[in-house]
């Protein structure tokens, strides 16, 4: 009751926060997320740490589709090939049977949430990964397509690529240039996978991504048959409706209180700018997981640049709650959490930090808390970064683990070294555990030194070259060693091949791997391995099983038209007299388009919206002008019809002069030339006989005035120097005269002296 209260009061907290914070907080530019043009940023919670963007893998997994977990201070990681790799929170590298993986920041892990490196995140999901630090933007895209759309809110640049000189036939006739109209329909990029191991098993993937009349639409689906029959290993399908702001998925979902589940989820925007996030799901049982089907009410709320408040309830009991805070150089992350099943790890608490320090330093502290019990355990995380030079730093960390029973503890030196093309990577490392021995009140103590160095050279733009040597010295024991290496040819520009080698000492027995991959066509690859390779529905094991197998499969992508979700927009653009006007450039928010012969314009499928509809004013005839901007606000399913109309515009004249001979009225040679006037923000002088004009003056309300501060020498303005004018559409205003005095010298009586 006092964990669940203390969760109470927290989520109070952040509410109130939320609520005192409101637009008084300016908004923090953040890093952006999209996977095959879906946008994805608060599942990833994007988070810019020593210059490495780190994503939650967890909550990405099922869109990638990876199954990631995390158990304590443990996460285990099933790659797109079946591969499973295993690191620790703190720990450089990930590994796997035969393999391993060094990451640029440290393996974070935060209650079910494991943050890693995004360029890892997609290396292990088969994707590639387009970062722009100018945008702020990471897109993850599937290596054999075209760039990831934009999702909502953000601007696509398409470069459509030259003819090709020397192919045959003429090239494709250019657009003009004032017609942009919304695109006639809308895209889903759709990509099947089959592969299959010979004498084991087989497996296929299907994804498809993009909108469909205006619905951001996400699918991923990877199935397997073999030994265990069919098995659908992984599936997520996601429907998100940007303008509405509701959202439905299903499949493997990213739970807070039980990590990676099944089941289904509706969410909807609730506040401006999505400030807020209510969820209602229904999680199915899992043995792995919660042990029965619960509903679950859940919120995210937004607290400006400060970070993020959230909880979830299930109807169970279970509950969670959890928050972020980032501001300038400090970034903090706890959560509590009171979960069923998850065989008596449901109850954690944690808190992560993370300081900025002067000279791009960078300190982090985990504190944790999982299980109960017997099977509590505590973990406590130091670490500290020291950046050397470009491309080279220094890490000093200290991990403490205790569970009531037994005690851990990792102390580690790790370096990385960068000159030119060559990397170097090394870990000292020496881990204790203490645990209790056979005997009552007895205990044994284990020990080890570890070495970890890896070399890595890219030779050219096509040969890329890593070495890795793990050695351990345990305290009682024979040193162990084991080595690796891996290369990478890229044969052509469609043409790559991987060769990776383990020496036998690794423990995992001789393993060898080369992968050949080929792109047939774009949109269209394959690629086929042999050696130590993953089946489909198996892991690479210790004992020698699942190898010296091939595996062979094809990917095909290709885009396919879906209805688009766009409104129709048109009018008619009149001019003096109710003439219509052709071939005027009409801009409707981004878009243009020119009128026909009869004055219309149309814009076709545009995506709901508020917009301003104007005429560019470029491209009118010299003698009209258009009105301001009109604002049209257009609706999913509903045509609107907005008419402009031009009118003629006018002209101001008048003149400058001084009465010299005193009949208060201008006569010849009273003109006064070089006088400055000024009409809003434009600006002439008067000829020589003292007259003036202004031309093309837009109608309505104008203010003209002399400038007093520029009248030739010996003149002063006389009252009233300025006038304000009400211009009719097409006329002019004549006889706007301003009269001048020369300016009397005082004259001085001085008395002389006698």
């Amino acid at each position: 009751m006092a964990a669940r209260a203390l969760a109470l009061v927290i989520c109070l907290g952040l509410g109130l926060l939320a609520a005192l914070a409101g637009p008084a907080f300016g908004r923090e530019e953040a890093w952006k997320v999209a996977i095959r043009g879906q946008d994805v940023t608060r599942a990833a919670d994007p988070l810019l740490a020593g210059g490495v963007l780190l994503v939650d893998a967890v909550a990405l997994g099922p869109s990638l589709p990876l199954r990631v977990r995390a158990a304590g201070r443990e996460v285990t990681l099933l790659d797109a090939s079946g591969l499973e790799w295993r690191g620790t929170a703190g720990d450089s590298r990930l590994s796997a049977p035969g393999r391993s993986l060094s990451l640029d920041r440290p393996v974070r892990i935060d209650g079910p949430s494991v943050h890693l490196p995004a360029k890892v995140v997609a290396e292990l999901a088969g994707l590639r990964l387009d970062l722009d630090p100018g945008t702020r933007t990471a897109a993850f895209a599937d290596r054999d397509g075209p760039p990831a759309a934009a999702p909502a809110g953000w601007q696509s640049l398409v470069l459509p690529k030259p003819a090709d000189p020397a192919g045959g036939g003429a090239p494709p006739p250019r657009r003009r240039q004032d017609v942009f109209l919304p695109p006639d329909h809308d895209t889903l990029r759709v990509g099947l996978g089959l592969g299959v191991v010979p004498g084991a098993d087989g497996g296929g993937e299907l994804t498809a991504a993009g909108s469909v009349r205006g619905i951001d639409t996400a699918l991923s689906l990877l199935a397997t048959t073999g030994p265990r029959g069919f098995d659908l290993q992984s599936g997520h399908a996601a429907l998100t409706d940007p303008v509405r702001g509701l959202g439905l998925e299903a499949g493997d979902l990213f739970s807070g209180l039980w990590g990676l589940t099944r089941g289904a989820r509706f969410r909807w925007r609730r506040g401006e700018e999505g400030a807020s996030w209510p969820t209602l799901s229904v999680y199915l049982g899992d043995p792995a997981a919660n042990p029965r089907t619960v509903i679950a009410w859940g919120d995210e709320i937004g607290l400006g640049r400060w970070g993020t408040a959230a909880g979830e309830l299930a109807s169970d009991g279970s509950w969670l709650a959890s928050g972020r805070f980032r501001r300038d150089r400090l970034s903090l992350s706890g959560h509590l959490r009171n979960a069923s099943g998850l065989f008596g790890e449901g109850r954690s608490a944690g808190l992560s930090g993370s300081f900025d320090l002067p000279w791009g330093a960078e300190l982090q502290g985990v504190l944790s808390r999982s299980g109960s019990g017997g099977r509590r355990l505590d973990g406590r995380t130091l670490s500290l970064r020291l950046p050397l030079r470009p491309g080279s730093d220094l890490t000093l960390a200290t991990d403490r683990s205790e569970n009531g029973r037994s005690r851990g503890r990792i102390d580690s030196i790790e370096g990385t070294a960068a000159r030119g093309r060559f990397q170097l990577r090394g870990r000292w490392q020496w881990r204790e555990i203490d645990f209790p021995g056979l005997l009552p009140g007895a205990s044994q103590r284990f020990a080890e030194r570890g070495l970890f160095t890896s070399a890595s050279w890219l030779a050219g733009s096509r040969l890329r070259l890593e070495a890795q040597l793990v050695e351990r010295w345990p305290e009682s024991g024979r040193r162990d060693e084991w080595r690796q290496v891996s290369a990478a040819f890229a044969l052509s520009r469609r043409t790559s091949l991987q060769v990776f080698a383990t020496s036998s000492s690794s423990g995992f027995g001789d393993t060898f791997r080369i992968r050949l991959d080929q792109e047939i066509r774009p949109g269209f690859s394959l690629f086929a391995e042999a050696g130590d390779v993953v089946t489909f529905q198996g892991v690479t094991s210790l004992g020698g099983a699942d190898r010296s197998r091939v595996r062979i499969m094809v990917r095909r992508s290709w885009d396919v038209a879906a209805p688009a979700a766009g409104s129709g927009v048109e009018g008619v653009v009149q001019g003096p007299g109710a003439l219509a006007m052709a071939g005027l450039p009409v801009e409707l928010g981004p878009y243009r388009t020119v009128t026909g012969g009869d004055g219309r314009y149309a814009f076709p499928n545009v995506p709901p919206g508020t917009y301003d509809l104007r005429l560019r004013e470029q491209g009118l005839p010299a003698d009209l002008a258009t009105g301001p901007p009109a604002r049209v606000q257009v609706k999913r399913g509903e045509s609107r019809r907005a008419d402009l109309s031009l009118v003629p515009l006018g002209e101001a004249r008048g003149a400058v002069w001084t009465d010299r001979n005193g009949n208060h009225r201008r006569d010849p040679g009273e003109g006064i030339a070089g006088v400055v006037l000024i009409l809003d923000d434009r600006a002439t002088s008067t000829i020589a006989d003292g007259s003036f004009g202004f031309f093309n003056l837009t109608p309505g309300a104008h203010r003209l005035r002399v400038a007093t501060d520029r009248l030739p020498a010996g003149l002063q303005a006389q009252v009233p120097s300025r006038m304000d004018l009400g211009l009719p559409p097409g006329q002019s205003i004549e006889g706007l005269d301003f009269q001048l005095r020369e300016k009397m010298k005082p004259v001085v009586f001085q008395e002389g002296k006698r």
